[in-house]
């Protein structure tokens, strides 16, 4: 994995699609490790953030290491956000 950057990231369709996607399934392991005795939720995040091409990282300003995964799960995909054109969301930023 990589170090953790020190850059101003600014918000992309691709970001925006890595953040829902990894947001999405955080919520579907929590509720699949209460119903189950499978893996704790965040193993099953991280192993997913893993396997995301590199190209769609890339594309999305993001690295595979923790700090990014961490940034990720905390992010709030606003209303604003999610209303606003792809084109437009540079606005917004990651970090």
């Amino acid at each position: 994995m990589s170090s953790t950057p020190k850059q101003h990231r600014t918000l992309n369709e691709a970001a925006v699609n890595v953040i829902a996607a990894i947001q999405s399934l955080r919520k579907f392991a929590i509720h699949d490790v209460c119903a189950s005795n499978k893996k704790d939720w965040i193993t099953r995040c991280t192993e997913y953030w893993s396997e995301i091409p590199d190209e769609l990282m890339a594309a999305a300003g993001l690295l595979k290491n923790r700090y990014d995964l961490d940034r990720v799960l905390d992010f709030e995909l606003t209303t604003e956000i999610m209303d606003t054109s792809y084109a437009d969301l540079g606005r917004f930023s990651l970090d």
